[in-house]
Parts: C-alpha cells; structure tokens; sequence
C-alpha cells in the first residue's frame, strides 16, 4: 500500500505542481442520464444496460445523451487493500464488463462516490481513499464521477475536491468531474479548476414550485426555486466549468406544460441535461421535449454564456442567452397558474449583457429572423418599429422559446448613419471642436450651460471633446478633475442639441502604475497583450470603459453615436503605446484588442478614428489598423512658438500623407487635435489656421481644452484673439453648432 501511494503522488507530481481537472472534458454542458431521480438506490447492472440499449433505440444518444450514470448503492466493500467492488449480487459481472457494454453502443458510463466516509444511502465514501478509487474507475473505464457530499463533518470542501479531482488526473483517465456539493461552500467561487460542473443548491423533486422536507431534516427544491437559485450565479459558468441546478425531472409526473418549461429553462442556463425519467417506457410527449434538438443546441451553444432573466412583466419572464453568431435565444417563462397574453415589442427589450458577454440585442438597429423553437416554425422577423409585433399568450407553467438570428436589411447601423451625416456636413464646411468646452474655462468651473467659446460666439462648437482617462481605475473622476457623471450628463446635452461628441483615453500605466506619460517601461505594450504580466489587469480596466461607454442613452435608453479616438499620438514617444516604446505589431495588436473588446458590448455606434501626431515619418503609417478597423483619419498637430513657417509646410505635408490614405477607401479626414497654446497671436484663427484648412476636405478641426490662464487653446472673454476668432467662425465654411443642429441625426 506505501508503495502505492508513493507511485501516485508521483504521478501528481508529473503533471505539475498539483493536479489539474482533465481539459477539454466537458466544453460544453454534460448530457446523459443518471439513476437516482427515478429508481433511487433500486439500480442493477440490467437496468443499466437496459437504459443504454435505450438511448440508442430512442435516439437519445444521438441527441447528445451520452453518459449513463449510475448513482448511489452501486457499491459493495472494499477488498483487503481498501480497493472498492461493486455489488455482486446487483452487479453480477462486474463495472468493467458494464463499462465495456456502455461503450460498445458509442456511450460513456458514470460513477457515484461521495467526499465523506460514507454516501449518502450508507455505502462506502471516498474518504481516505481517493487515489484508489480514482486508480480503480481507471481500471474500470469509467468516463464521469458525481461526488456528493454526505457525512462530511470537518471535512474542507475545497480541499475534498481538490484531493479527488487531482486523483482522477493522476490515475490517467479522463474523467468529467461533476461536484455534487449543494452549494454549501459556494463552489462557483473556487473550483472553476477543479470540478467541471458543480450543483448550486439542494436536490430537485419532481415538482414545479414548491419544496420538501425530509424527516431527517433536508429538503428537496422544485424547478422554480432551482431556477432562483441558478439565476445570480451565471458569472460563473462557462466551457468547461458549469453551474448545476440538478437533473431533470422531464417525464417523471409533471405536466407536459411543466416538463417543457422545466427542459427550456435548463436549456437557457447552460445547465447540465441529465434525464432522470424510465427511458424504456416513455411518452411521446415527453421523447418530443426531450429530444428537441433546436432547444438543445440553445444548451450546447458553443459560446457557453449562461442566461439571463431580463425583465419581468405582467407575471412573465423574459429570458436572454446570447449565442455563437451573433444568434440570441429568447424563452418568455409563464411561472403562474394561468395563462398571459402579452404585447411583444422588440423595441422594449434592447439589453447589453455587460456581466458576462458585452454582447447586445440590438433590435433598434438590428433585424432578426424570428424562428420558434417548440412548433419548429419560422414566425417572420422582427422590426426596427417601435410597436407590437404579435400579441403572444404563453400557457400556465409553460414557455415560449425563439431563436433569433441576424439577418441581411437594408436598414444602416447607428454608426453608418452617424458617419453619413458626418460626410454630409464635410460637404458643407468644416466643423469646429473644443476639448471640455462645458466643464471650466477661463475664471469659472462647472457653470450650467458656460462655454468659453458661447461666451465668445453666442453659439456652442459643433463638436465637443471628453476624456476618460482614469476610468479605468475605477475612479469618479477623469484625470482633469472632470467627475463622470457630469460628462455623461453634458455628452447628452451635446447630442440632444444635434452637436458631435469626440471621446480619448488616456488610461494610466497598468504595468507601473504611473500615468498614461510614463514612459520608464518599454514592455508595456507587450505586458498587456494576452500573455502579458498585466493582461487581466488590463482587461478589467476594458471592462470598466465598456461599462461607461454603454452607459451612454439617450431619453429612449437608446445608445448614441459618438468617435473614440483610442491610442492617439502613437508616432510620438510620450505615451506608454508610443513610437520605440512598442513594435508596430504590438500597437496593432493593442488597437485590435481594444476594438474587439468594446465592439462586442457596442457594434453598432461608434465612429473609431486613428490619429498619429504632426510631423509622423513614414514609418507611422505601418502602424494603422486597416480600413476595416478605422472610420477616421486624423492628425494631431500643434503650432510651437515661433514655428509658423515649420508649423504650415509640416501640416501640408502630413495632411497629404493621411488624405491620400483616406481616399482609398472613402474616410473621413480630420485635425482630430489642434492648436497653439494661448494664442499669442491675435489673428492666428483667420491668418495662419483658416488657410490651412480650405485645401483639404476635412470633417472637422478640435482644439484643446482650456484648462487655466497659462494653458488654454480656444477664446475666452478678454482674450486678444477672440475678435479674429469670430471672424473665423463667420466664414460660411466653418461650421458651430447653429450650422449643423438641423441636419439630419441618426434616426435612434
């Protein structure tokens, strides 16, 4: 026995510092049946086989339902060295034997064990004897463990696990690991790499909504309170690691009404499909539930997003689960007694699962074929309209279930229309746009409605700018001081008064700690691509942008368009993502990252614009991200004192550059930052900036903010360029607020 112990730490120990659950097991949620929910401890090796040769006969198994489970009083003793045997009198030939018959009918054959020193009907438990049993299931070929979680008194249940799970590994045989624990250590919190699905409450009964309790003091739950339970906890799940509400109850005695919400809900969890019902004698309507292929693949969607209860009305529930594809699954849960007609407008259910996909719904700007998953029939598509497109009614204790999938319409996106009016405004002039123009200027901070530039103009700029800088860490305020929740009540404002809304990141150095100048660390870059040091950091800080982004509805909750302006200036070595302190391939990386994440939240509104810095060497052009990742062009460019002459020719020659880029593929070009710090010339706006302008076909032109007496960028009441700058703005070509409010907005 020592030496059989030693062989199997060293075992353990060949495959790493401790064990892990065995990979690419259980991808996707387990399917199968398992003994206990009908026949309790009464099972045999005949009603095993006799269940196997009927997931065959009935097409179960090529379904999806592979694992037949056996579970509790399988066991007889241990022998002399503490190895575990079966039953001889219930499993006369043996779990091999049973093992090989499963098998040759293209199925797996599960195990019962349990944590403690005893399973829950009194057989013998694993305690103290993991590594043989696991050693013993490999000799077996046994392909699933339930582990439950009887007569464990003082016994930790992270560590029981663990102990298990990393037995099955050394033992050699993969082995889904399924965590019977009731959810009485919250395993959802901690064994992601331990078990690959774990029950998140007591036993289910077969019974709708309401539970039981034992005289020895537990309880038995029905599919509802299972449901209430599951429902927080979808954070969790995913490939390879599932919550478990418990097996099915579908064709054990409750109604057919029951049975299909019961079968649809497991299936809009992400749930483990585990039959627990006589498989040998019946129903049709219960083989029709079961069997449904269309709700399965809801299940077994590769995505692997558990999901969500989005609203609840008129006593239903609206359920949502994103699917690979941009596909959505929609179950609308009836848990009353009786039957509810409801109006059923798309438009009321435009939702983004920030918790766990980002992905959105969309229907304000996205059309979907309609397909109803229980009468197999198309139902037509749904509509960008704000109105009822059927009255449904969904029967007591009972569902509808869709599949939503994208199709091809003719209806452009909020970004398309927004990018539309942008080239139409380009057409009539060139806007003007002003960094924080709402928050402080010259002598004043957060005045309701001030702007140094409508002090000067009477008017607004036709485009504002805003910084999310210090965002990512979590903070109420940017790193100008601007608190949040006032630049996404003054982002509003501009896009209620028909003004454009430009936004920059300047996110601090996830590696050092230091601002988005730090540049002390060249592998910044590197560190926060997948891989790197600070990727989930960094992840977590694309997580709390996203959030704000998302944030970002009009009066009708609907999201507004707006450019984002990421990792700018990049030809220049001030910033953390800049030229020598990242490869071109790392910046691109970093871009696309950046994008990917974002986009699966907001596909929709945003313009993304990529601007390198004045006087960018050829080079800089390497790192642009393609023109299927980029809307606008634009250049960052700043006039120094005493470098008019410079300033003008440099600014030519890099607007030539980036035009010709653009043109390629029709984007829109931009001065997307510029300007000359407190403007010591007073005729600059009309002698030296308004010329440079009209040669090229830009969209607009933004200066910065204006952030004290020493460091500002646009006029202010006093300031001695303030005449010229009117005189500017008079010109028919450019373009304030007043000049576009009344062209056309994207319709959201």
């Amino acid at each position: 026995m020592k030496r059989f112990f030693i062989l199997s730490f060293c075992a353990c120990l060949s495959v790493g510092a401790f064990c892990q659950k065995w990979e690419k097991v259980g991808d996707r949620p387990q399917m199968g049946w398992n003994s206990w929910n009908k026949f309790g401890g009464n099972i045999s090796e005949e009603l095993i086989r006799g269940i196997a040769d009927a997931l065959v006969e009935t097409g179960l198994r090529d379904a999806g339902y592979v694992y037949v489970n056996m579970d509790d009083c399988w066991h007889g003793e241990r022998d002399a060295d503490g190895f575990i045997q079966p039953d001889p009198q219930r499993f006369p030939s043996g779990i091999k034997a049973l093992a090989d018959y499963v098998h040759a009918r293209g199925l797996k054959l599960g195990i019962y064990s349990d944590c403690g020193t005893a399973t829950c009907a009194g057989k013998p438990g694993s305690l103290g004897h993991e590594y043989q049993d696991a050693l013993q299931y490999a000799r077996w070929e046994i392909d699933y463990l339930k582990e439950d979680w009887c007569n464990t008194t003082n016994i930790n249940a992270r560590g029981a696990y663990r102990l298990m799970s990393d037995a099955l590994r050394a033992a050699g045989r993969p082995v889904f690991l399924s965590m019977c624990e009731w959810g009485s250590n919250q395993p959802w919190t901690w064994a992601q790499d331990i078990g690959h699905s774990w029950r998140i409450g007591p036993d289910i009964w077969c019974n709708f909504d309401s539970a039981r309790v034992h005289p020895q003091g537990f309880t038995d739950i029905g599919v509802m309170q299972c449901i209430r339970i599951n429902e927080p906890l979808r954070k969790y799940a995913g490939p390879g690691h599932w919550n478990d509400p418990d097996m099915l109850e579908v064709g054990n005695g409750m109604t057919v009404n029951e049975d299909r919400a019961h079968f649809a809900m497991w299936c809009m969890m992400a749930s483990p499909l585990i039959l627990g019902n006589d498989l040998r004698n019946m129903s049709a309507e219960t083989k029709a539930i079961i069997t449904n292929a269309e709700m399965i693949a809801v299940d077994q969607d590769e995505l692997g997003v558990q999901g969500l209860r989005h609203a609840t009305e008129q006593g239903l529930e609206f359920w949502f689960k994103p699917l690979k594809g941009g596909d959505w699954a929609v179950t609308i849960l009836n848990p009353t007694k009786e039957a509810v007609s409801y109006d059923l407008n798309w438009q009321h259910f435009n939702l983004i699962d920030t918790e766990v996909s980002r992905l959105g719904t969309h229907f304000d700007m996205k059309v979907y074929k309609i397909r109803n998953l229980w009468t197999h029939q198309d139902e037509g598509q749904t509509v960008l309209a704000d109105k009822v497109w059927r009255t449904l009614t969904v029967p007591a204790r009972d569902v509808i279930s869709y599949r939503l999938t994208p199709v091809s319409t003719k209806s452009p996106t909020t970004a398309q229309q927004f990018t539309s009016r942008l080239k139409q405004l380009m057409k009539k002039g060139v806007m003007f746009g002003h960094q924080d123009d709402p928050f402080y200027g010259l002598g004043w901070r957060y005045e309701e409605g001030r702007s140094d530039v409508h002090d000067v103009t009477g008017d607004y700029p036709a485009v504002m700018g805003f910084e999310l800088g210090g965002i990512e860490l979590g903070n109420d305020k940017n790193i100008d001081g601007v608190p949040f929740d006032v630049m996404r009540r003054e982002m509003l404002k501009q896009y209620g008064r028909g003004g454009v809304i430009t936004i920059s990141w300047h996110p601090h150095n996830p590696l050092t700690g230091g601002n988005a100048w730090d540049v002390k660390d060249k592998t910044v870059v590197q560190n926060v691509l997948p891989g790197g040091r600070v990727h989930g950091v960094f992840q977590i800080w694309l997580s709390r942008l996203t959030t704000f982004l998302t944030s970002l509805r009009d009066e009708q909750g609907h999201q507004i368009p707006f450019i984002f302006r990421p990792w700018h200036e990049n030809s220049g070595g001030w910033f953390w993502w800049g030229r020598g302190l990242c490869s071109t391939e790392e910046y691109k990386a970093l871009w696309n990252m950046t994008q990917d994440y974002v986009t699966r939240a907001l596909p929709y509104n945003i313009v993304w614009s990529w601007s390198p810095n004045y006087g960018f060497t050829p080079d800089a052009l390497e790192t642009y991200p393609g023109h299927d990742r980029v809307d606008i062009i634009g250049l960052d460019a700043y006039q120094q004192p005493n470098g008019e002459k410079a300033f003008v020719e440099q600014l030519q020659k890099d607007l030539g550059v980036l035009r010709k880029l653009a043109a390629e593929k029709g984007k829109l070009l931009a001065l997307t930052e510029c300007g000359y710090q407190n403007i010591p010339d007073p005729t600059w706006w009309t002698r030296v900036l308004l010329p440079q302008l009209k040669p090229w076909s830009l969209s607009y032109f933004l200066v910065w903010r204006n952030g004290n007496a020493r460091h500002y960028f646009a006029p202010a009441k006093g300031t001695p360029d303030s005449e010229d700058f009117c005189k500017m703005v008079k010109n028919k070509k450019v373009l304030m607020l007043k000049d576009i409010k009344t062209h056309p907005s994207p319709s959201l």
